[in-house]
């Protein structure tokens, strides 16, 4: 049997859940910002993600599609960490409230410090590589809220 396997790393984009059970830390950011409250870190902030918005994926999806190779793993990832801190931060800023600061909480043990994957074997061999920087794509997330929030009034 021939397969690629692709591994993603923390995919983000427009049409994630914001009000649901389930949501990823972008969006529990989001609505605190939204309230005008500070986003709550659990942990010291220095835990990372590697951020990889939903356009690049679709494009490394196409290219593993498209490719000869087989029987082979592959990370879909930036190879850039981000810490929860500069997550909020950043977000904070491109939601038009700067002043708003992080709260820090103290967090279950055990759980994972470091999210971050090498992209380097994809773009080897698939040619793949993440174009969108954070900035970009968050403020396309920040844009799509907005207006899914107002078409929900």
């Amino acid at each position: 049997m021939n397969f690629i396997v692709l591994r993603y790393l923390n995919v983000y984009g427009p049409r994630q859940p914001f009000q649901a059970a389930y949501m990823d830390v972008i969006m529990h950011f989001l609505n605190k910002l939204d309230n005008n409250e500070s986003p709550i870190i659990f942990g010291d902030g220095k835990e990372t993600v590697d951020l990889v918005y939903v356009g690049d994926v679709a494009k490394a999806n196409i290219l593993a599609l498209k490719s000869d190779i087989t029987n082979e793993f592959f990370n879909v990832a930036s190879g850039k960490e981000t810490t929860l801190t500069e997550l909020a931060l950043l977000l904070a800023k491109l939601s038009g409230k700067p002043e708003i600061k992080p709260v820090y909480q103290q967090k279950e043990t055990g759980l994972v410090q470091r999210r971050f994957g090498c992209p380097q074997k994809a773009k080897r061999l698939l040619g793949f590589e993440t174009t969108t920087l954070p900035e970009e794509g968050l403020k396309k997330v920040i844009e799509w809220r907005e207006r899914t929030k107002s078409k929900d009034k």
